[in-house]
């Protein structure tokens, strides 16, 4: 009579555990669109259209979303913080280029977040504090991406319209995060993140 073991280790943990193996196997695939020349003109549209057309900066964003719907009375400021760093991490990009490993920053970003988030459900409190500014912190690698894609001289047009685009995204993944429980919001984006490093987007 055959017996199936079926282990105690909670799902998120399990998730974590491989995003971390396939943030190190996958990242140096994941371009994270920097160093391409998908925005020679970079117009307030492409600002608008470029972090909704790009997985890995979508995914980031709801889940710093997802995390402020957590942070009980703390949501606007987690919400204006990613969007200071994010305008920070693009004056780093137009002015420096691209660093080694920002792919893999990148990459890891969405699963920082899912650990926060996780963290945050499960009431640690002496680390909630901790891993929600690192996933903050996080955006400045995602806002160094678009400084380096996007031509310096047009910023100006380019940078408000990323803006907007992104905090209509952190506003909806807060709407979300307060209609969906954290216990599911954690290893959807763990898996989110997975299949971004995959498909290398």
């Amino acid at each position: 009579m055959f017996k199936f073991h079926f282990s105690k280790k909670p799902v998120s943990k399990k998730i974590i555990s491989l995003a971390g193996l396939s943030t190190a196997v996958f990242s140096g695939s994941a371009l994270a669109h920097t160093g391409t020349e998908a925005f020679m003109t970079s117009t307030f549209a492409n600002g608008l259209l470029h972090p909704l057309t790009g997985l890995d900066h979508l995914i980031m964003l709801l889940g710093v979303g997802f995390l402020a719907a957590q942070m009980k009375g703390k949501q606007v400021s987690i919400i204006l913080g990613a969007l200071v760093t994010m305008l920070v991490g693009t004056g780093f990009g137009a002015l420096t280029g691209l660093i080694t490993g920002m792919e893999s920053f990148i990459m890891a970003s969405a699963f920082v977040v899912a650990v926060a988030i996780w963290k945050q459900s499960q009431q640690v409190d002496s680390k909630i504090n901790l891993l929600s500014s690192a996933a903050v912190v996080m955006v400045l690698f995602h806002g160094w991406a678009h400084g380096v894609e996007a031509p310096a001289a047009q910023l100006v047009q380019f940078v408000p319209g990323m803006l907007i685009s992104a905090a209509a995204l952190l506003t909806l993944g807060a709407v979300i995060g307060r209609q969906v429980s954290a216990k599911w919001l954690s290893p959807s984006l763990g898996l989110s993140g997975i299949l971004v490093a995959f498909l290398g987007a």
